[in-house]
């Protein structure tokens, strides 16, 4: 299966069918340092490199490790939440900090979306893991794009 080809998996779609200019954010799933990407996650890479696509795997084991630690504040209404650890399950650590919360949120996410959204400002997010160097790459990638 290729992002082109996916006739190997039912009801895929070519997101090259949708838009020539694709860009990709996975999670990396890593749980340490030295783990390293699945397969999948590479051939996604290589094709979207060679389509001159724009591919972002997370340096954060999940997406949700990019939530800094002032929007968990507000999410669980507390404060002084230490920031979740780079490798560390996102859920995991909202259950550490308050019971049943990872688990609830887990299961919905656009609501965790929801009530963090409004929390992710500028300054909360200017030193999470490499997202300020990532945006600013997206950004310029769509500023080719539109030339």
């Amino acid at each position: 299966m290729t992002i082109d080809d996916p006739h190997d998996v039912s009801d895929a779609i070519s997101i090259f069918n949708v838009n020539r200019n694709t860009i990709v954010i996975m999670d990396s799933d890593k749980r340490a340092p030295q783990s390293r990407l699945n397969a999948t996650k590479r051939r996604i890479i290589d094709e979207l490199e060679k389509r001159k696509g724009l591919s972002w795997v997370t340096k954060g084991r999940e997406i949700e490790n990019y939530i800094p630690a002032q929007a968990v504040d507000a999410l669980l209404e507390s404060s002084s939440s230490p920031h979740v650890e780079q490798y560390e399950s996102f859920f995991d650590y909202l259950n550490k900090l308050k019971s049943g919360k990872g688990d609830y949120f887990k299961k919905y996410k656009p609501m965790l979306a929801e009530n963090t959204c409004p929390h992710l400002t500028k300054k909360a997010l200017e030193n999470v893991l490499d997202l300020g160097e990532r945006l600013e790459g997206i950004c310029s990638t769509i500023k080719e794009w539109n030339k």
